[in-house]
């Protein structure tokens, strides 16, 4: 009966999901790295450079 907690930082909203079956053997770092590697994409624009103004893309 694991779940996970999603916030969107966006419109402050809130759910949780029941955990998928592939990630019930996972905690810690192991749990949120293969979350981030199946879900955001490898190109995938960091937002940092959005909200950082001193940083530069390179």
């Amino acid at each position: 009966m694991s779940k996970i907690l999603r916030v969107n930082m966006t419109d402050l909203s809130v759910k949780t999901e029941e955990l998928p079956e592939k990630y019930k053997t996972f905690g810690g770092r192991a749990l949120t790295s293969n979350i981030v590697a199946d879900e955001v994409p490898a190109d995938g624009y960091p937002a940092i450079f959005e909200h950082c103004p001193n940083t530069q893309r390179g």
